[in-house]
């Protein structure tokens, strides 16, 4: 299984366990922090992943935006627009209520910064590992 892999599993699984045991609307602001933190991370560790000959995943949309090695400025423009992409369909049903009489659709609004943010921290943790071993073999 791939870091990428890996990673997901474990944010859609801990997204269960705490749809499940958290008050998730109640707990927005800190899901949000735990995002924006975690995309801070991940842009950061992104940008320097080319200073240790280390390179992007094979997929996803900073390795199509910005190639192999990308640097500190392309990655937090695709952290940016993905904010974006997320922040917009979010307010739009929790802030001004569009199709928030659906539960499905409200409880998938709630869900998305929780989901999303254990994704950029766990990004975070496998680029850090990766650089932090990298740096490890490499000779002094």
């Amino acid at each position: 299984m791939s870091p990428v892999e890996l990673v997901s599993v474990i944010s859609f699984i801990g997204s269960g366990i705490i749809m499940f045991t958290l008050p998730i609307a109640q707990l927005q602001i800190h899901f949000w922090v735990v995002l924006v933190v975690g995309f801070l991370g991940d842009t950061i560790t992104t940008g320097y992943l080319g200073k240790f000959d280390l390179e992007e995943q094979n997929r996803g949309y900073t390795r199509w935006a910005c190639g192999s090695e990308p640097t500190l400025t392309c990655a937090a423009g695709t952290r940016v627009i993905l904010l974006g992409a997320i922040l917009l369909p979010y307010l739009s049903v929790v802030r001004y209520g569009f199709l928030q009489e659906y539960y499905p659709v409200y409880l998938t609004a709630l869900l998305t910064p929780i989901v999303i943010g254990l994704m950029a921290a766990g990004a975070t943790l496998a680029n850090t590992y990766g650089i932090w071993n990298a740096n490890r073999r490499s000779p002094s």
